[in-house]
């Protein structure tokens, strides 16, 4: 293989890594806690699609001033919406399960905890 080659390659791992990583879930803390764990599962299965990009208006995941009003309602109350869906005062949705009807109650508990522990540590 070519010098030219090996370069080749090299820019483009370089290139191609972070959309891997960013694929995997990279970015979003992982927890030593297995609840928390199972929640970032679900996460960035579901709830990452609406929650990490600046397409919706729903409230991004890393946006501290964006859910401390949310969290002081309550976790009962987020768990409410989550499960059950809930329209905000602009007309916006979140659909309840986040559009997975396939997650369980536990499951959709376990993404609110994580989204709250990123959110309002």
């Amino acid at each position: 293989m070519s010098t030219q080659h090996i370069r080749l390659v090299v820019v483009l791992g370089a290139l191609v890594w972070p959309l891997h990583a960013a694929a995997a879930g990279g970015g979003w803390p992982e927890f030593d806690d297995a609840h928390l764990q199972a929640g970032r599962e679900v996460w960035l299965g579901t709830c990452r699609e609406c929650h990490a990009n600046s397409l919706s208006d729903a409230p991004q995941a890393k946006d501290r001033d964006a859910w401390r009003p949310r969290a002081a309602k309550g976790r009962e109350a987020l768990y409410r919406h989550a499960l059950d869906g809930f329209e905000g005062p602009s007309g916006t949705e979140m659909p309840a399960r986040g559009g997975n009807a396939s997650l369980t109650d536990a499951e959709v508990k376990s993404a609110v905890d994580y989204m709250l522990k990123v959110a309002v540590p």
